[in-house]
């Protein structure tokens, strides 16, 4: 679960997608379109789960 504080006085925080992210991606644009994709659907999994938990309490 995200919180507020995750990345709070760290530039890439603890758990940050940059890395891995700008590793993979190096030498393919299809590699680029796919970690995209892989990013927007992972953040629109965990907003509809906090969602859902607020709404369930």
């Amino acid at each position: 679960m995200l919180r507020d504080d995750d990345y709070e006085g760290e530039p890439l925080g603890d758990r940050s997608h940059v890395l891995p992210w700008s590793l993979a991606t190096l030498n393919s644009a299809a590699e680029v379109e796919f970690h995209m994709t892989a990013l927007v659907d992972e953040r629109t999994e965990d907003v509809a789960t906090q969602l859902i938990s607020y709404i369930s309490a």
